[in-house]
Order: structure tokens, then sequence, then C-alpha cells
């Protein structure tokens, strides 16, 4: 804080936060939401107009108006995404929209019909998925990230803990911000990264109501889907984490790698056969994940280039899904035992 004086005399205080935990979303007011239903289309474009003749004054608040009188139940909904400034002519244009049946404006939403409300299922992705400042946004705004990371970094042994993984010191050339994404895909600390942001995230989106009747999780993701269930308690997902990280990096670090190629099944396993790998994911019906060791990655990469198919080696330390992870199969079974 700084007050200016006339005679000259400037004083100059610094404050810090009364409590180190943070109670409530740091919200900056940069991004709105604003969220209309209604029983009729009609009706529904009318309350939206209506917000759109007022949104140049007061709009946080009308904004926050829109969003509490929302009902879900109803069966016309639409909403908008947009900074201060856009809000009128955004709402103007979604109303325009609607009204002619044309494409919705960029950060609108809107759905028609139904009633019944539709199930939600929550899906956590695994090793691969990690990158250097990830989460960062969210994590600056809500309450639910830092806690994640609070529980991450005191239960979590030293160098599994994940905040100065994903928030390392600034970087200012390319070979320094490599290794730092090396340090971060490193197995035995990209397991608990990657959980410490996916159940902060699920938080998050509990804070707004978000529920899932269902969760699953892609490799390591299982874990995370099993603590949002319920099955886990948040210590118990680090504890886990930190072993599946720690029994999964075992070795002398040529352990393989993972390689994903965009085909139909059948050319996927004739690559994998042709070099030496095992078809580990089956992603999507032309998207598979071939696994093993190093220098078979190579090849099949090189066989993808012949043939003119996306391969694409993947962000991980090691061949999972694959018989070189046979060593962790019983310790990690004996720990979920417990």
């Amino acid at each position: 804080m700084s007050s200016f004086g006339f005679g000259g005399s400037n004083f100059h205080v610094i404050l810090e936060e009364y409590s180190r935990e943070r109670t409530a979303p740091a919200w900056d007011g940069s991004v709105l939401i604003f969220a209309f239903s209604a029983a009729a289309k009609d009706d529904l474009i009318c309350r939206i107009e209506e917000f759109a003749a007022k949104a140049s004054r007061h709009t946080a608040w009308l904004a926050h108006e829109s969003c509490a009188a929302f009902d879900c139940q109803q069966p016309w909904k639409a909403a908008a995404v947009c900074s201060p400034r856009q809000a009128a002519s955004l709402l103007a244009d979604l109303a325009k929209a609607l009204r002619e049946d044309a494409e919705m404006p960029s950060g609108c939403f809107t759905s028609a019909g139904e009633k019944a409300p539709h199930k939600v299922a929550f899906l956590f992705p695994g090793q691969g998925s990690q990158y250097l400042h990830m989460g960062s946004e969210i994590a600056a705004v809500f309450p639910e990230i830092l806690q994640a990371f609070q529980s991450a970094e005191e239960q979590l042994p030293a160098d599994q803990r994940p905040y100065a993984k994903i928030f390392p010191l600034p970087s200012y050339d390319a070979d320094s911000e490599q290794a730092q994404l090396a340090d971060l895909t490193a197995t035995q600390a990209a397991q608990p990264a990657l959980g410490t942001i996916e159940m902060g995230t699920a938080a998050v989106l509990r804070r707004f109501g978000v529920e899932p009747q269902a969760a699953a999780g892609h490799s390591y993701g299982e874990l995370v889907a099993l603590q949002v269930a319920g099955r886990l308690t948040s210590d118990e997902l680090f504890q886990l984490s930190a072993l599946r990280g720690r029994l999964m990096a075992a070795g002398d670090g040529g352990r393989g790698g993972m390689i994903a190629v965009s085909a139909s099944e059948d050319t996927a396993e004739e690559i994998a056969k042709e070099a030496g790998l095992t078809v580990a994911n089956r992603n999507h019906p032309k998207q598979f994940v071939l696994t093993g060791l190093k220098e078979n990655i190579k090849k099949a990469q090189a066989i993808g280039k012949e043939r003119k198919i996306t391969a694409r080696p993947l962000q991980v330390s090691a061949a999972f899904h694959s018989s070189l992870m046979t060593s962790a199969v019983e310790p990690f079974a004996a720990e979920l035992e417990k």
C-alpha cells in the first residue's frame, strides 16, 4: 500500500495475508460466466436480451445474478463466458443466434429439450499428460488446488513432492526447460504430480456442484478415480502414487518407452510386430499406443514415417503396460491389499 503526500513525504507499507489458508476463490473478475434458463425458447431469448441491455454497467453483479437464478432442470439453457468488456455485445450476439437458429458465437453454449439431467463421468488421464506449470491458472484462484498441494507436500517423500517439479524456478533457455520437463516426466515424480492436480481439479468442479456418477482412469488415473469415488482417502492416494512411481521407475533407467500410432488396429498391430513392440492401449479406433524397448520405439517411428502414418513417442520414462513392468506387480498388489 502506498500513500503519496502533497508535501513530498511518501509512505509504503507491505502487508501479508492474515491467514496462510485461502478460504475463498481469488476471483479477479477478468472472466465472467452468464447462465440463463427458461421453460421456453422465447422466454430464454427475452431474458438474455434483458441482460444484454444492462451489461455495460454493473457487469460482474449481473453475471452473479444470472448464475444465482439458473435452474438446470429447465429445458432451455444458455451460458456465455467472457470478459466484462465483451459482455454486452456477446449476450446480444447469443440472443440473435438463438432467434435465428444460427451458429453460436465463440464462448457461448446452449442446451434444449429434455429436462432429465445427464449423468456425469470424470475420466482421469495417466502419464504422458504432464507438463510444466500445469494447473497454474486454477491454482492461482481456487483453494482446493492449494489444499491438494499442501496434502501432497505433507504426505510424500522429499524427492517426490510435486510443487517444485510442476512449478520450477523460471528457465531462460531451452536446455534448462528440457531438463525441468525431464525431471517432471520421471515416473516417480510424474505420478504424484498428476494425482495432485487431478484430485484438486475434481474438488474445484465439486465447488460448482458438478458431481460424477462414475469415475474412471487411464492407467495411473485409475488411482485418482478411486479417490474421487470415495474408495481411497487422499492420504492413501499419495501413499500409493509414491509407491507406484518408485516401483515403475526402478532399474537402470533403460526401461523402454511408448509411442502413439494413428492408424487402424490391424495396421498398429502390424507395426508393433515388425518393430518388436506390443499394443498397450487401445485409445480410439484409430489411435493405439505401442510399448517396449527404446530401440524398438525408434524402429516404429521410422516405420510410421516410411508409411506416412503419424507415430509420436510419448513423454514417458518407461514402457508401461508391458512385461518390463512385471517386477512392480507383486509389491504394488501387496500394498493395495492393506
